[in-house]
């Protein structure tokens, strides 16, 4: 495998990394490890309320950004 290879391969299993690590998020009241993480990042568990992680694709359309809290300046940047 060239390096171009190994660099698209690695890109890919990121990004199927980021839909288990959602899942783990949205069930963090029952994975322990998703608990972890968010005492990790400073959060007390036991006051949260509700997580809500989502994949941003990579690319997305500017009629989209607001559905994913992108300014249009940040868009345009």
């Amino acid at each position: 495998m060239n390096k171009t290879e190994i660099g698209s391969a690695t890109a890919k299993g990121g990004f199927v990394n980021e839909k288990s690590i959602c899942k783990k998020f949205n069930s963090w009241k029952k994975d322990k490890e998703a608990q972890i993480w968010l005492r990790i990042m400073g959060y007390k568990v036991e006051k949260i309320d509700s997580v809500e992680a989502i994949q941003i694709p990579t690319r997305i359309k500017k009629s989209e950004i607001e559905k994913f809290g992108i300014s249009e300046e940040d868009f345009e940047g």
